[in-house]
């Protein structure tokens, strides 16, 4: 006669062995490290915040400028726009946008130090370069969509409101793709700074410093800072990347070419993005 443990214990159903999960599903790879990155920029709302004061000031200071073309004036910038669209209308304000892309360069990655959660992100990477080239790709990215929409919206903007036709030659375009590429640099090159300074006012004030600050050593009466120098400065580069007409010596007499201009500008930029790693590599969070 069985007693009632003995039947509870035959009745019991059995429970598959536990088998350890594969190192697959929870192993942290580069693209995984890349989503979250993107994921960390976009929810934040300083993010979202900074863009739409960029479009909103790229909106107002276009119109601005295309509408001037409705009461007879040609000229923008010292050039002559003949019922035809220029890259000046946006590119003319390079340096205030150049500004917008710091802020969102430097807020991601200074925010992590903040926050204080970049020790979990370092403990949850086997690998910190892993993680930091990850956040550089993700800057990219989203850097470079958001700053190729901004761009379009601009461009139709100045279209609509000046009443212009399209026209990518003669460099335009080529103006336009090269501008898109120094903001996303200098977002790359406030990233850099943040791993270094670990600090977003301090980041943002070196670029600053760098890109228009560095203009005072033309000051110098020396004809090699008045002359040669400025060419080669931050601000003397990403001026050449913009320049459209390079046949036109009033445009091109006082910049790089643009191809030059690009190279200098990504020497400066890779300085600072090599810097950040090698102390994001070696010191503590």
């Amino acid at each position: 006669m069985s007693t009632p443990s003995t039947t509870n214990q035959a009745a019991a159903p059995k429970q598959p062995q536990s088998r350890p999960l594969s190192s697959k599903v929870y192993k942290n790879t580069f693209v995984r490290s890349l989503r979250s990155e993107i994921r960390k920029m976009t929810s934040l709302r300083s993010t979202w915040l900074t863009l739409g004061l960029w479009l909103g000031f790229g909106i107002l200071i276009t119109w601005a400028m295309a509408a001037t073309l409705t009461n007879g004036q040609n000229n923008v910038g010292g050039i002559n726009v003949h019922g035809e669209f220029h890259p000046i209308f946006i590119t003319g304000s390079a340096q205030l946008y150049y500004i917008f892309a710091m802020v969102l360069g430097a807020l991601a990655v200074t925010g992590e130090y903040a926050s204080n959660t970049m020790r979990t992100t370092i403990v949850s990477q086997t690998s910190r370069m892993r993680a930091f080239t990850s956040k550089i790709a993700a800057v990219t990215i989203v850097m470079g969509i958001a700053t190729a929409v901004i761009i379009a919206v601009l461009v139709a903007v100045t279209l609509l409101a000046g009443g212009l036709s399209w026209n990518g030659g003669d460099g335009n375009l080529r103006a336009l793709l090269l501008f898109w590429l120094a903001c996303v640099l200098t977002a790359l090159m406030i990233t850099g700074a943040g791993y270094i300074l670990r600090s977003t006012a301090g980041s943002i004030v070196t670029g600053v410093m760098v890109l228009f600050v560095s203009e005072m050593l033309r000051l110098v009466p020396v004809k090699f800072f008045r002359e040669t120098l400025p060419k080669f400065l931050p601000s003397g580069a990403t001026s050449g990347m913009t320049v459209s007409d390079t046949a036109n010596p009033t445009q091109t007499i006082d910049y790089l070419s643009p191809g030059t201009a690009t190279l200098v500008w990504l020497v400066y930029v890779s300085v600072f993005v090599i810097l950040g790693a090698i102390r994001y590599q070696k010191s503590d969070a």
